[in-house]
């Protein structure tokens, strides 16, 4: 009988022990699950602005600023190579004429990270959408980009834009 209960207290031992692990396990994931969220790369910061020039005519004007050694690309890429950046307006109580305007010139080159050619902007990006007002006091847009650096890309993101007129 002594022996059934030194393997009962020794299986009772090895139960706490995996309970110990599995909790210990648990909070190290729920630790690095939290730095890792809270260390979320944002090498790109926009703005937005309503500019009337000297013909009255009106432009919506999308600012990107990237951190160093970080790209956006161009609303025109090659099927295989990054993600384009793409604008979103709507247009109740405006009307848009024309397409956005790439004001900042991309560079263009032979890129290692997708081997095809590529045009990219660096440090700043302008971008302009040429448009009537037709009562509107506000419009709403959004802009879905990708960026990379020399080592890693970033899934598209999504930024909302709600621009006074």
């Amino acid at each position: 009988m002594s022996r059934s209960c030194n393997e009962q207290e020794t299986h009772l031992l090895l139960l706490k022990i995996t309970n110990v692990k599995n909790i210990f396990f648990l909070l190290s994931f729920l630790i690095v699950s939290g730095s890792m969220s809270a260390q979320t790369l944002t090498p790109v910061a926009w703005e937005s602005s309503v500019v009337v020039d000297e013909n009255g005519d009106h432009r919506i004007v999308f600012e990107a600023t990237m951190d160093k050694n970080w790209v956006i690309y161009s609303q025109h890429t090659k099927p295989d190579g990054p993600i384009p950046t793409e604008f979103i307006i709507e247009t109740e109580g405006i009307e848009l004429i024309g397409e956005v305007e790439e004001i900042t010139k991309p560079k263009t080159e032979i890129s290692e990270m997708f081997e095809i050619e590529v045009s990219k902007f660096s440090e700043k990006a302008t971008f302009s959408q040429k448009f009537k007002p037709k009562g509107a006091k506000t419009v709403k847009a959004n802009v879905t980009f990708m960026t990379c650096d020399n080592l890693r890309c970033i899934p598209p993101t999504t930024v909302d834009f709600e621009i006074k007129l």
